[in-house]
């Protein structure tokens, strides 16, 4: 049933949701969402009621919008009017909605650093290296599990790609920032790899491996960092900051610097499929809902 938007809300009618792996988590039941769940964490759409006090936006702007914590799989959504932004001009609709969170991932103090990005062909790593290059990163790597995303990685511009199955050719303690959405071995080879004074970023877990331990004591003597970076969280915390990174990101795709693939569209009775290829790990690029 259609809902009001309360105080501080708008309501969008949705053109585009974006599909990425976490979405795909929360439907084998991470995390023990509390049922019935719908995915979907980025939307773009036209706004159709705005709640009491909102001065960002008005009723027939085209948004982009984080839908945290789901909710983006639908024809409309209400959402915290801090997590909304105006569709920057030349931006497509369907590029915008497979954008919001992987281009809002932030990497700090990045100035001639070197970054090595595991999962770098998909939906943020893809992202993440040439985000990492604007910030001033002076050489890129990538991982990644098959020889097709080996060639996607080129393509994005890393200096160095690497396959999952031969992570003994990565340099040893020569990256500033290895990026890990995958966990498990990505995680524990991270020692070997970061640099002095190097920082270990987790994003997220698409290996579904266990927890592993990080090495306090290795930590200090190696003097490294471990560092986490969840969006859900952050924008649970700090929604002004989120929108106010939204808007650069989607202004960093809109004026070319940074590429962003769709490689596929789908329908919404589709999207089970579509689920299912992101957690067999075959794809690359951005998958996007269109209604």
């Amino acid at each position: 049933p259609r809902r009001e938007p309360s105080s501080g809300q708008v309501r969008i009618g949705v053109s585009h949701a974006g599909m990425g792996f976490i979405d795909a988590l929360f439907s084998t039941g991470f995390g023990r969402v509390e049922l019935p769940f719908i995915p979907g964490l980025e939307v773009v759409g036209t706004v159709t009621g705005v709640g009491e006090g909102v001065g960002t936006v008005s009723r027939g702007d085209s948004v982009a919008a984080l839908t945290m914590p789901g909710g983006g799989f639908s024809q409309e959504v209400i959402v915290d009017s801090r997590l909304v932004v105006p569709l920057p001009p030349g931006l497509s609709a369907a590029t915008a909605a497979t954008t919001a969170v992987s281009a809002l991932a932030r990497v700090d103090a990045l100035s001639d650093a070197a970054v090595l990005v595991h999962a770098g062909a998909g939906g943020l790593g893809s992202q993440f290296g040439q985000v990492a290059r604007l910030l001033g990163a002076s050489r890129t790597g990538a991982v990644v599990g098959s020889q097709a995303k080996a060639r996607c990685a080129a393509a994005l511009g890393y200096d160095d790609v690497y396959l999952r199955d031969d992570l003994d050719r990565v340099p040893e303690h020569a990256w500033d920032v290895v990026v890990d959405p995958v966990g498990g071995e990505a995680t524990r080879m991270a020692a070997r790899h970061l640099a002095q004074f190097g920082t270990l970023l987790r994003v997220g877990n698409a290996s579904g491996a266990p927890a592993v331990d990080i090495d306090s004591l290795g930590l200090w003597l190696t003097a490294t960092t471990a560092s986490g970076f969840n969006l859900g969280a952050l924008a649970a915390a700090n929604p002004e900051a989120v929108g106010a990174d939204l808007h650069r990101a989607l202004t960093l795709v809109a004026s070319d610097r940074v590429r962003v693939d769709v490689t596929r569209r789908v329908s919404l009775e589709e999207a089970r499929s579509a689920l299912a290829d992101l957690l067999a790990g075959g794809t690359t690029g951005k998958t996007v809902i269109t209604f």
